[in-house]
């Protein structure tokens, strides 16, 4: 049922269409205010107060499916300069797939127009857009800078977010921001710069904290962020130790406190963890920069390859519902909360979206039930009430195995049940009221026949009478015209006996 991965956006109203949006554009405006601290010194306090207009503008155009990858980590670890460097990877790819396609097209349509096949590729207008990133020590990115371009390889979208690092000097928002860009992704990567160690891992744990993840490892219901976690070594000094090795050694419990082992349990129990590193890349040097480029394009390929489109309660999201998704987690903060509580944050969107899926097979049901004029304002007791209602309950079988082809695949599913309630309850309230209408119009077709049958009977003794009366008066008229006929003869007949004794008188 596609038309339900496309629930709100029909909502949206644009000003003109996303290729033509200046990214990146910040996801999550943020406010700041002085306020005194505990020890009655000033302190800025930053606040989320919402979704940005261009970044409500983008994502409300962007239909399912769309790959959402996050990319978070400790400030000045290189994280926008990196994604910068995959997306242009992954352009490039679109790009040599575009070529690849034009050129077996022109091979089939035409072989002699193969060498022009590759001037009429239309490039990419985002491939040359990158992120805001500077070498020193201030960060360039504050909140949750996005991008988005075509999948290279796959149908729908990609959208990076770039998250405002931990540890900056002047860090806004934090930890909210990597929350929420955990809770908006299908894809986690996490930064640290020269070599991943146990405190790379914070940001996992203060992702996990933020999302009220942390009960029991064992309740995997729990989970409510993506599982696809990759720690990313950037500006790796263990360029000559294998990533599986790096990885095993990062979250090995054999050596470290019962804390820090608790922490690689939690990280391997919640995630299905990946590990790549990322060589220096020394602007200048032909060299490094090559192998640094050829290591980004892996690791686009890789991501490319393995980023899964973007699920709300195991649905294909679009950019309308993430969007509400977002004003769900950042109204929970907004309010004062210090953490989400995602869980329940999904629970509403699949109560919303299971309610949305049976609103709309209503409004198709009903637009099929006019169409078979059974509505109860088209209902004229021309057909019998079991015929009517027999016919509906086709209809409703139909829509409703449309309704159930989708809920059954969110979840949690219990939640997801609201949607078959509201339908039935809405079918329910519909047949009584085809049972009321026909009622009413069959007492008032009673009282009309009743009526008509009276008019009836008075009608055709009136014609009966007045036929009587033209009968009798044509008798006496056929009466009448005989004794006028009878009487001349007589008459006739004794004027001329009458003038034959007189003719013979006189002869003799």
């Amino acid at each position: 049922m596609n038309q339900f991965s496309n629930f709100t956006s029909f909502l949206a109203r644009h000003s003109q269409p996303w290729e033509e949006i200046q990214q990146p554009v910040q996801l999550v405006k943020i406010s700041s205010e002085t306020v005194l601290n505990s020890d009655g010194q000033q302190s800025t306090r930053h606040i989320a107060t919402g979704i940005t207009q261009e970044a409500n503008n983008l994502l409300s155009q962007l239909p399912a499916p769309l790959y959402v990858v996050a990319f978070t980590g400790f400030g000045r670890t290189g994280k926008s300069f990196t994604a910068s460097k995959l997306k242009e990877h992954l352009i490039q790819l679109e790009n040599e797939q575009k070529k690849l396609e034009k050129l077996e097209e022109s091979v089939v349509i035409d072989l002699k127009n193969v060498n022009n096949s590759n001037s009429v590729v239309k490039i990419n207008p985002t491939e040359t857009v990158k992120f805001n990133s500077a070498p020193g020590n201030v960060p360039c990115t504050n909140g949750i800078d996005m991008m988005v371009f075509k999948h290279p390889t796959k149908p729908g979208h990609i959208i990076l977010f770039d998250c405002e690092g931990g540890g900056n000097h002047n860090q806004s928002a934090l930890p909210f921001v990597i929350g929420l860009a955990a809770r908006l992704s299908s894809m986690l990567y996490v930064f640290e710069r020269g070599c991943f160690t146990t405190n790379g891992l914070d940001t996992v744990m203060q992702i996990i904290n933020m999302g009220g993840t942390c009960g029991t490892l064992k309740k995997e219901d729990k989970i409510d962020i993506t599982r696809s976690l990759t720690l990313c070594e950037n500006m790796s000094i263990n360029q000559s130790i294998p990533n599986e090795k790096l990885k095993v050694d990062l979250l090995s419990e054999n050596f470290g406190d019962e804390t820090t082992n608790r922490v690689r349990r939690l990280v391997k129990e919640r995630f299905d963890v990946d590990f790549v590193k990322i060589p220096w890349c020394l602007l200048g040097n032909e060299e490094q920069e090559k192998i640094h480029s050829d290591t980004c394009k892996e690791v686009a390929l890789k991501l490319a390859n393995s980023v899964q489109s973007y699920t709300i309660g195991s649905v294909e999201a679009d950019g309308a519902t993430i969007l509400r998704l977002a004003s769900e987690l950042l109204g929970q903060i907004r309010i004062g909360g210090k953490r989400y509580d995602m869980i329940s944050a999904t629970e509403a969107m699949v109560t919303n979206m299971a309610t949305e899926a049976a609103n709309t097979v209503w409004a198709d049901f009903i637009r099929k039930v006019r169409k078979q004029q059974l509505h109860p304002t088209q209902i004229n007791c021309r057909k019998h009430l079991r015929t009517i209602l027999r016919e509906i309950e086709g209809i409703s079988n139909s829509c409703l195995n449309d309704l159930e082809a989708f809920t059954l695949k969110l979840e949690p599913q219990k939640l997801a049940l609201v949607g078959r309630e509201i339908f039935d309850t809405n079918l329910k309230n519909f047949k009584q009221e085809i049972k009321s209408t026909h009622l009413k119009k069959s007492q008032s077709l009673a009282k009309y026949t009743i009526w008509a049958g009276r008019i009836n009977g008075l009608m055709t003794t009136i014609v009966g009478q007045v036929s009587s009366a033209i009968g009798q008066a044509l008798k006496f008229a056929r009466f009448s015209t005989g004794l006028i006929f009878m009487t001349n003869y007589y008459v006739f007949k004794r004027s001329i006996s009458i003038i034959a004794g007189y003719s013979s008188s006189l002869l003799s």
